[in-house]
């Protein structure tokens, strides 16, 4: 366990700081935001900061967007298995 001791209202521990999670969001401006410097092509929303990451990066809210181009490196993200509820199995 890191930093932050205890589950989240969820019931799930330490969300941020091991590794960037690479999402399914496209990286785009929230309705009525901004993004300072949108990127170029089809970067999806990479959250959380990895153990190199400064303090303002590893949060649940902080978003960097990247391209799924195999020409970076992604030494420091991994991803995370989700289901929704709705379709879970009974």
């Amino acid at each position: 366990m890191g930093t932050h001791k205890g589950a989240s209202p969820f019931g799930v521990m330490d969300m941020v700081g091991n590794a960037w999670e690479w999402t399914e969001s496209s990286m785009k401006a929230y309705p009525g935001g901004q993004l300072p410097a949108p990127p170029a092509g089809n970067a999806k929303a990479l959250r959380g900061g990895s153990y190199k990451s400064n303090r303002t990066q590893a949060t649940t809210t902080y978003r960097l967007g990247w391209r799924a181009s195999g020409e970076d490196s992604y030494a420091e993200t991994g991803f995370r298995c989700v289901s929704d509820i709705a379709n879970s199995p009974k």
